[in-house]
């Protein structure tokens, strides 16, 4: 059956028709290290150059060439904005050069990319177009390969590179000028630099002024492709902006007529419609993955092998970042004759380098992006609808060298449903190495940082909190000698901390070797149609201690064969990956050998060195063992699940630790090893807080003693998490339109509990521990969803305790008999051990009062087909927190716009709080107004129902929170459920009071009515009507004479306190 994709404007049919256009050859001539400049004559030389000049001069940024050199002359800072294709990345440094604004003794020029291939590429076609060996005038500086020299003028570099060059030259002094290219992409680095920059110009324009030798002020270009220039333009203090022409030739875009089911599928019958069709051209196809470009090129050259004789050939060139350099460049280089070249891309191909012969782009509007929550800590790599202006960037790489075709996978419908940009990833990934590179190129405060867009605040208070528990930073939040040696390694964090360790653990070279291949993609390899081989084949790797360590068997029988191509492919052995992890090796060896570290230092067989050693790193990423069989994180009482492909997935031993927690269908951890409880404490004995030992024994006093001075250490970073304040108990849940097949259980927003952070506790019980730790000191309940009668484990009494436990039960005795005729079950008493670890319910009650007022707030918003819906407890009397404020985090959180949601979730809080505040500020009598309380909720596995009376004069005390963790322990369920019982009691309590309020004011209300009607206003004061001497008919006269009145009067009463208080909020 003949498959066919749709698009607007443009039949397509499957027939062949006859290749009319005459085919030319492509030519492209490489310049390698001078090789080609030594073969030219002079004349050819010249002939050579004046061509490259004549191609210079068609591009659309040349014919502003003056008007750029005059702007970068009068200017400290120019924000250039020009389309795809306009030349503006290879042109501009040569305009500096050329104009004699950089030199080798005024200082050089640095041009910025987000990747390396776009830097090495850039560099090449530079000295190209200069005539010049690369290396000497233009060279790139990349991770691996370094071509710059101290000739250098012009180098292309990664952002990282110019990072770590700011390490060793905190004022960048060898550059004269900094080109930012690439800002639309607005990774974390280039986001990084963006402030670091903008402070180092500013330092150098007043030492300059100052007239210290040596120093000449930094000059700063910001180039994009897409219109937000006004936005860079005011981070950098207003800079000139310069508009520059778009791209030499026109692009047709063209939408599909309906949504395609299958990316991959409606791609490749695309690609032969276009190859069956249209004429000369090559393809580039839009993809979001490695996986999805190896599987579509396997798919076109099977087709393609079922082609007509006569036809075209097709040569499948896949691109993404993982690819090694010589692959790479087979991109760039010219198909052969009667050959049409298919590109196969990620986003790598979006900006920065241009690939000759594209006519037709084939975009199928997704992209993998990395997301992660800072509650829980967890990774995330999706597929995500891309933004308008990485569309606009895709269409664009058709018009580079003529007009073209752009064939969108998506309707236009969904083309203006799509946000305008791609969310900074600064705002969406782990900050830990970020603050780190921060704190170590002399920025102390990275929470006020002057970020371009500032990440939640809770993303940086967690990076501070992991720097923090790793030693890196100090109790004031500077960087500690520790942390100056991790920051001197191209890794994370923890994989600093583990290479630094190592030496005490006598394991360098093991560590180096592991680290170096957790740092590329999977090395191993799984076709689809031979699992079972591979799968079988990976059996004699496997170490039973778990996945570090089968890699190490690996890498060992890898050398021992050298490498051998068909080794890697007998045992299914990514041979690409494996070689990146040596140069990643290669150059941790180096690192380490300028450290005073022994590369050389082996454990030998003593595989358990290595694994505790790894622990000193990610002693945060470990989990125990659980009775049910599943682990439980140490740090956060999470559930956690193994992934399938690790060595230790299906086995049960005491602990594990791990790289990473990731959401892809589920919550999986990767890399994982088998550990041993006893180890935690000696690998962070300051971490850990009453952590116990495999034999079930205490810590040692002076540990214990140890752990309770590192939390008192931690409290100034504890204070930084407002969100914890004020953040309610409840799970909110969103409803995304493009979105529908998650499940709210399946969102990873963070839950903090409120009742527990503002106890008033001693200095001897400084932390107020997680229910998840009171787990093994409480009887628990068994039972299931219909049981009305629990059993209950019996332990070892305190008989004090339970006489108090007692009373204090039958101070809170409900009625047993409701409307319905009813009775509430006898819950059985409960017994508790005594450990004064430990908190129990009763002593919570007699720590303090809480020093707050809680208002029941409920969120429903429904904005542009995304329905909010949460509830929590706020408190009035919270100092630091507004309304809009915290909805701002809500909305980081949720990911939602913040200029959609913000101030209607403000207003909402904001309305319910004055409402509550206008009813909490009238005095009830001081007589007892009991109210009936009714509680129909979903507790655990048990669907409880119940009611009682409560006293009015109680609501604002903390009786509510005190009642929902005695229910909650009496029902055996989580302390994550006492705020869910709690919000329920002061709903109905707030409304029972309003109402009870309401009926008071009209009652008063109608008496100050009968005063006006019946005495003169200075004679009110001294009289008392006598309501029951009127007559049914005189009193309802008069109720309907003063209607009018009462309401007014009620307006104004209500309006007036409403406005005395919004002063105050």
């Amino acid at each position: 059956m003949k498959r066919v994709i749709h698009f607007e404007d443009q039949e397509p049919e499957w027939e062949f028709k006859a290749n009319n256009v005459e085919n030319k050859k492509r030519k492209k001539e490489k310049f390698n290290n001078g090789e080609k400049r030594k073969k030219l004559s002079n004349a050819d030389y010249k002939k050579k150059k004046k061509e490259m000049l004549d191609f210079r001069k068609q591009l659309p940024i040349y014919s502003g060439r003056e008007a750029i050199i005059n702007a970068l002359k009068e200017n400290s800072t120019v924000i250039v904005m020009g389309e795809t294709g306009s030349g503006k990345t290879t042109q501009i440094p040569q305009f500096i050069v050329e104009a004699g604004l950089a030199s080798k003794e005024l200082g050089a020029v640095a041009v910025t990319q987000p990747r390396r291939v776009a830097a090495v590429n850039l560099a090449r076609r530079v000295a190209e177009e200069t005539m010049t060996r690369l290396g000497s005038k233009v060279g790139y500086t990349v991770r691996f390969d370094d071509t710059s020299s101290s000739e250098t003028i012009i180098k292309y570099l990664t952002d990282g590179m110019l990072l770590r060059e700011i390490l060793s030259d905190e004022l960048l002094l060898r550059y004269k000028f900094v080109i930012l290219d690439e800002a639309h992409e607005r990774t974390l680095r280039t986001d990084m630099l963006f402030g670091m920059i903008k402070k180092i110009q500013k330092i150098r324009e007043e030492k300059h002024k100052r007239g210290e030798a040596g120093i000449e002020p930094l000059k700063v270009v910001v180039m994009s492709a897409t219109l937000d220039a006004e936005k860079f333009s005011e981070f950098f203090n207003h800079a000139k902006i310069l508009y520059i022409s778009g791209r030499l030739y026109p692009v047709d875009t063209l939408f599909t007529t309906e949504p395609q089911a299958d990316y991959i599928d409606a791609a490749l019958v695309s690609i032969f419609q276009i190859h069956v069709n249209n004429p000369k051209g090559d393809i580039l196809v839009f993809l979001p993955g490695q996986e999805a470009i190896e599987s579509l090129t396997a798919l076109v050259n099977d087709y393609a092998s079922q082609l007509r004789p006569n036809q075209q050939k097709l040569l499948t060139c896949p691109l993404f970042a993982a690819l090694p350099p010589s692959q790479q460049q087979k991109v760039f280089d010219p198909a052969p004759e009667n050959t049409r070249k298919v590109v196969l891309a990620t986003n790598i191909a979006e900006t920065s380098i241009t690939i000759s012969g594209i006519k037709y782009v084939i975009d199928c509007g997704l992209a993998k992006l990395r997301g992660f929550n800072p509650k829980i800590g967890v990774e995330s790599l999706l597929l995500h609808p891309i933004s308008k202006s990485s569309a606009w960037q895709r269409t664009g790489r058709a018009g580079r060298e003529q007009a073209g075709v752009c064939y969108r996978l998506y309707t236009e419908e969904t083309f203006r449903e799509l946000e305008d940009d791609t969310v900074p990833e600064i705002r969406r990934c782990n900050l830990a190495a970020a603050v780190l590179a921060l704190k170590a190129s002399g920025i102390e405060d990275v929470l006020d940082f002057d970020y371009m867009d500032r990440p939640s605040r809770a993303s940086l208070v967690r990076a501070l909190e992991e720097l923090y528990a790793l030693g890196a930073i100090n109790d004031q939040g500077q960087l500690s000698e520790l942390g100056k040696q991790m920051a001197g390694f191209p890794l994370d964090p923890m994989f600093s901390k583990v290479l630094i360790q190592s030496k005490e653990y006598g394991c360098t070279l093991e560590a180096i070797s592991i680290i170096s291949l957790l740092s590329v993609d999977s090395i191993f390899f799984t076709p689809s149609d031979k699992r079972e081989q591979a799968a079988e084949a990976r059996k004699k790797f496997i170490h039973p201690d778990g996945d570090h360590l089968t890699l190490l068997n690996v890498l060992k029988s890898y050398w021992e064969v050298k490498g051998d191509i068909e080794w890697c492919r007998e045992n299914f052995i990514n041979n690409r990956n494996m070689k990146v992890a040596l140069e990643v090796r290669d150059q941790l060896i180096r690192f380490c050998e300028r450290v005073d570290l022994d590369p050389n230092s082996s454990c030998g067989t003593e595989t358990d060195n290595l694994l505790k050693c790894f622990i000193t790193g990610f002693f945060q990423n470990t989990a125990l063992l659980q009775p049910d069989g599943s682990y439980k994180s140490v740090t956060g009482g999470q559930l956690i699940k193994i992934h399938p492909g690790s060595v230790m997935f299906g086995k049960r031993v005491e602990g594990i630790f791990y790289n990473e927690l990731v959401f892809t269908t589920k919550h999986y951890v990767r890399n994982v090893s088998a550990i041993q409880s006893a180890w935690l404490p000696l690998a962070a004995p300051k971490y850990f807080n009453n952590m116990k030992t495999s034999n079930n024994q205490p810590l040692p006093p002076h540990l214990l003693q140890q752990q309770q001075q590192q939390q008192q250490q931690q409290q100034y970073l504890q204070q930084q998490q407002l969100i914890q304040q004020q953040r309610g108990m409840f799970y909110p849940q969103v409803a995304y339109p493009m979105m529908a097949n998650i499940k709210p259980s399946d969102r990873t927003h963070g839950v903090f509990s409120t009742y527990p952070a503002r106890l008033k506790h001693s200095n001897d019980n400084a932390l107020l521990l997680p229910e998840s730790y009171l787990t093994n000191k409480r009887t628990r309940f068994a039972g299931s969803e219909s049981d009305d009668d629990f059993y209950v484990d019996e332990s070892d009494e305190d008989e004090e305790g339970n006489k108090e436990r007692e009373e204090e039960d039958k101070k809170r005795s409900v009625n047993k008999s409701n409307q319905n005729g009813q009775t509430r079950p006898d819950w059985p008493k409960i017994t508790r051990k005594k450990n004064n670890l430990y908190y129990s319910d009763l002593d919570l009650t007699k720590i303090s009062e809480i020093e707050e007022i809680l208002v029941p707030v409920r969120l429903d918003i429904d904005i542009d087909s995304i329905r909010l819906r949460d509830r929590f407890l706020w408190n009035m009397n919270e100092q630091y927190l507004t309304p809009e404020k915290f909805a701002e985090m809500l909305c980081e959180d949720l990911e939602l716009p913040q200029y959609k949601f913000v101030q209607p979730i403000a207003d909402s809080i904001r309305s319910q709080v004055l409402d509550f505040e206008s009813v909490n500020t009238i005095q009830l009598p001081k007589t007892h107004v009991r109210v009936l309380i009714k509680l129909d909720l979903q507790i655990g596995k048990v669907n409880y129902k119940d009611q009682f009376e409560w006293d009015l004069q109680n609501d604002n005390t903390n009786a509510p929170e005190v009642f929902s963790r005695q229910l909650a322990a009496e029902l055996g369920v989580g302390g994550e459920y006492v705020g869910i019982i709690s919000h329920a009691i002061r709903e109905q309590l707030f409304r029972h009071k309003k109402q009870y309020v309401e009926e008071l004011m009209i009652e008063g209300e109608i008496r100050s009515a009968l005063d006006n009607v019946y005495r003169p206003m200075d004679e009110i004061k001294h009289w008392e009507p006598q309501i029951e001497t009127l007559s049914n008919d005189e009193l309802e006269k008069l109720l309907i004479s003063q209607e009018r009145n009462i309401r007014r009067m009620r307006r104004e009463t209500r309006f007036k306190r409403s406005a005395r208080r919004i002063s105050n909020y």
